[in-house]
């Protein structure tokens, strides 16, 4: 370790000094590591630019015509749904409407049975004299 900080004071020491110092800036990232294993047989051959062109063409033409299908019918299918949650909505709406209504008239009537238990025990105890018999 001592010997390598003295190696790093020199800048004019050797080539491996200064690869053994960008490792360890990096700390081990400074090589691509690939995450897939390489035919040899293809790689860097004609076969395999072949094979690479091909795969390009069908990838960008969108493939056969079975495919473009599938797409069409997945946008239909896709368009539908959303019809039908706006009909679902608009319909919610009046439904909701009526909901608001009933829930309105049922609070009125609890506040009126409320008010009215309210008034009647106030009148009792007015008529009964606040106090019992004995």
């Amino acid at each position: 370790m001592t010997q390598f900080l003295q190696n790093m004071k020199d800048p004019n020491k050797s080539v491996e000094q200064q690869q053994r110092m960008q490792e360890v800036l990096l700390g081990g990232r400074g090589q691509q590591k690939r995450l897939y294993a390489v035919d040899d047989s293809i790689y860097g051959t004609e076969e395999g630019a072949k094979l690479q062109k091909e795969a390009a063409m069908s990838s960008s033409s969108g493939g056969s015509g079975d495919n473009n299908d599938g797409i069409i019918k997945k946008k239909r299918k896709k368009m539908m749904k959303k019809k039908k949650r706006r009909k679902n909505k608009e319909g919610n709406n009046d439904e909701s409407d009526n909901e608001r209504t009933e829930n309105k008239v049922l609070k009125q009537s609890v506040v009126g049975v409320v008010i009215a238990g309210t008034l009647a025990a106030g009148v009792s105890m007015l008529l009964g004299g606040g106090k019992r018999s004995q």
